[in-house]
């Protein structure tokens, strides 16, 4: 069930003015910091990018992920970082966009402590379930949800993530009763859907297929 769309944007610590970017830059390793857990989509991509920027840069680039917060601990760490070109993030919209509306304060200035460098990819979200969860369509998992006398828990990267909305979202437009759970990436939710710990989860396709069981398109709506 395709919900949304996320966007992977890579950005700068800002500050870089042309007294900064020496003619040969780069001159030492840059650092490539994913905001979110390592096995999800966005680290996939991050490490993907890092070994072609680092063939075409001559210079090693290398990922480090600094999960948590929504984003926010990567986030904040890559805002306080020197502004010398050697440490930038790729994230959703989630740490420039969703956190900045949904959080009274940050430890970081979304608009003013970073320079986009530029977009990478769009993506959907979806909602997964494991194979032989009792429902295969959003109609089914309102029923069950309805049905059990006790809560329906979903996944997500993290409060204030798009995933953690659209349950929100869903538990207003059906009246059904359900409790997030808070992860530092969808990898690690995924992995607790698999084992048992999780009613359904939202994730990328990416992030979700290496991981899930073969399911007929069919029981998806």
């Amino acid at each position: 069930m395709s919900i949304a769309r996320w966007i992977v944007a890579l950005l700068l610590g800002a500050g870089l003015g042309p007294a900064q970017a020496a003619d040969d830059y780069p001159n030492r390793p840059i650092k490539l910091v994913t905001p979110y857990a390592a096995g999800g989509v966005i680290d996939v991509i991050a490490r993907i990018l890092a070994d072609k920027l680092s063939d075409r840069l001559g210079q090693r680039v290398v990922v480090e992920n600094k999960p948590g917060a929504n984003g926010i601990i990567g986030a904040d760490a890559v805002a306080k970082a020197p502004p010398d070109g050697y440490t930038i993030m790729i994230t959703t919209s989630s740490t420039q966009i969703n956190n900045a509306v949904m959080y009274a304060s940050l430890p970081y200035d979304a608009q003013k402590d970073f320079a986009p460098i530029t977009q990478i990819a769009w993506g959907s979200v979806l909602m997964v379930a494991a194979a032989d969860a009792p429902f295969g369509d959003m109609k089914q998992f309102v029923a069950f949800a309805k049905a059990r006398g006790k809560p329906t828990t979903y996944g997500s990267w993290g409060v204030g993530s798009s995933g953690h909305l659209y349950g929100e979202l869903m538990k207003r437009s059906y009246g059904i009763e359900l409790v997030h759970v808070a992860f530092k990436g969808e990898g690690p939710a995924i992995l607790e859907l698999r084992g048992g710990q999780l009613d359904a989860t939202f994730a990328s396709p990416n992030g979700a297929k290496p991981q899930c069981s073969p399911v007929p398109s069919s029981r998806w709506a």
